[in-house]
């Protein structure tokens, strides 16, 4: 309607060529026309039917009618709408020009009421389709409606995606009467398709992909994915094999890892949330996982990789002479680390199966065989003690036939070795003492000892010295010793006597006196017993004094 003035269109049959095309009003022909419209001025107020029918030569169209209601009343203005993604229709509309009597405005979608309203705004929900919308003006005397034309395209189904690495292939099926599909990443339009398929290049974190079909003149909705892209660890890295067998590893992360998954020669995994992990190693070979979980509640593809270990060294044994320490083990590796006492400043590297050092007491020593690139190895450790607790000798006895030796017991010692001038001359000692009778006559002889413990043996112990002299029995009657014993002074007479030597009873000389006649007064002697020598010629005899 225009007004007063009804307008009529149609569309041409789909086949046959018509001559023209007879329009009725209330069966009364009004005009043959050529055209596919007509307009029929100035018509009066009422409800009319209006038909066409097309004409050929010799016979004609079923005809086609509608009815028309021409009133004075002013129809609403400027009808719009917008519709939301959640399918809801906002009518818009301007009053009537002249909205004198105007009671109310009826909306239809579809011929069905949906409601009716005063205001110049309506809204409800629509389906995906092409609906007929009118919003009728419904005066006290007349009523006229308004149409507007609603056409929603829904949204694409099966939207999926299959994710390799960074890389994510989305695809979705086609739609009947849609050829282009426009697809966006995180709100931005990334490219329009004609395919039903599109490859996203990740980035760390949350990519929201829309997919919605390209329509000229409908609304189309949108369909909606996540992806969750976490960003695999990089330069994952085996840091050391620690003394405890404990296998120690590194990687590096992203700002968007939340935790990570770890797991170890199929353990059950661990989680930990800074960028290394420990794992108890076994021989042989050895593999971690690590699996990175992102802020946004995805996990990356794990990362793997595999570090050998080697078994320790085994059969440890050791020995020591004095301070002076050896530690053996079992083992075929190119070289070892050792150190002692855990003292990382002072590793050192051997290239055979033992390590020699100097120490006392007790100590440990921890062994690591270097096998190069083949793998890493356990580190063994060993307890050992050196015991260099040496025993304190002294001379016991000399007189005619041994020399006596003896020494203070050891604790832990299970015998002694002695030596006479740095020659052994008895093992296996169970006692503390011990008689010389092999030793040469008429010289010094100096005693030393070791005490020996179940892995090792002492120090030598200090050197203790005795003389022994062969020569005339005392009761010769050659020389004269009086008085004997003595508190103070003794003489000693012997004819022809040319010296004096006087030994402690330790063996040690205390005095050599040249003598110039037969006869000599000794004094200035502590208490004790004495050794005399007295020598005439070629000729050496051998006495005792005793000072009170």
């Amino acid at each position: 309607l225009d007004g007063q003035d009804v307008v009529l269109t149609w569309e041409a049959p789909e086949s046959g060529t018509p001559t023209g095309y007879e329009v009725y009003r209330d069966t009364e022909l009004l005009e043959l026309v050529e055209g596919l419209t007509f307009t029929d001025p100035n018509v009066a107020e009422g409800l009319y039917s209006y038909c066409v029918y097309a004409a050929y030569d010799g016979c004609q169209s079923e005809f086609v009618c509608t009815d028309v209601d021409v009133s004075m009343c002013d129809a609403v203005r400027n009808l719009d709408y917008v519709l939301d993604d959640d399918l809801l229709l906002t009518l818009t509309w301007d009053a009537p020009e002249d909205p004198t009597g105007l009671v109310e405005y009826q909306i239809f979608m579809d011929d069905e009421q949906m409601g009716t309203t005063t205001e110049l705004t309506y809204a409800f929900n629509v389906t995906v389709g092409q609906h007929d919308v009118a919003v009728k003006a419904v005066f006290e005397s007349c009523e006229k409606e308004t149409y507007v034309q609603v056409c929603v395209v829904g949204a694409v189904e099966n939207l999926h995606y299959v994710a390799d690495s960074n890389r994510a292939d989305v695809a979705w099926d086609a739609m009947d009467g849609v050829s282009q599909y426009e697809v966006y990443l995180n709100g931005e339009l990334a490219a329009t398709v004609n395919e039903t398929y599109y490859e996203v290049e990740l980035e760390p974190g949350l990519t929201i992909v829309m997919v919605e079909p390209v329509s000229e003149s409908c609304y189309t909705l949108k369909s909606e994915i996540e992806i969750c892209y976490s960003k695999p660890v990089e330069n994952l890295r085996f840091v050391k094999l620690d003394a405890d067998g404990m296998l120690h590893f590194q990687w590096d992360g992203s700002s968007n890892d939340s935790y990570y998954e770890v797991t170890c020669n199929g353990a059950d995994a661990q989680t930990v949330y800074s960028s290394d992990a420990v794992f108890a190693a076994e021989v042989g070979t050895n593999t971690i996982s690590v699996v990175a979980h992102s802020n946004f509640g995805c996990n990356s593809d794990p990362v793997s990789l595999t570090q050998n270990v080697c078994a320790g060294v085994d059969g440890f044994d050791y020995s020591f002479e004095g301070a002076l320490v050896t530690i053996t083990w079992n083992g075929d590796a190119e070289s070892y680390k050792v150190m002692i006492d855990n003292d990382w400043l002072l590793p050192e590297t051997v290239e055979t199966p033992s390590y020699t050092t100097t120490l006392e007491g007790s100590h440990f020593i921890e062994v690591t065989p270097d096998y190069g690139d083949e793998c890493v190895a356990f580190t063994a450790r060993f307890d050992f003690e050196v015991i260099n607790v040496v025993p304190e000798i002294r001379i016991t006895d000399v007189r005619e036939g041994k020399i006596a030796t003896a020494w203070n017991s050891v604790d832990r010692a299970v015998s002694y070795t002695l030596f006479r001038d740095y020659e052994l001359i008895a093992e296996g000692l169970t006692a503390t003492e011990h008689d010389d009778a092999e030793m040469a006559l008429n010289m010094q002889h100096c005693y030393m000892v070791k005490a020996v413990y179940e892995k090792g043996i002492s120090a030598l112990s200090n050197e203790v010295c005795a003389n022994y002299f062969a020569g005339i029995s005392e009761n010769d009657g050659k020389v004269s010793i009086f008085p004997n014993p003595t508190t103070d002074k003794v003489t000693i007479q012997c004819e022809g006597m040319t010296m004096l030597e006087v030994y402690s009873a330790e063996g040690k000389l205390v005095q050599r006196i040249k003598v110039e006649g037969d006869a000599y007064q000794l004094d200035g002697l502590e208490s004790g017993v004495y050794t005399l020598r007295i020598m005439k010629g070629e000729s050496a005899f051998i006495r005792r004094v005793v000072k009170m």
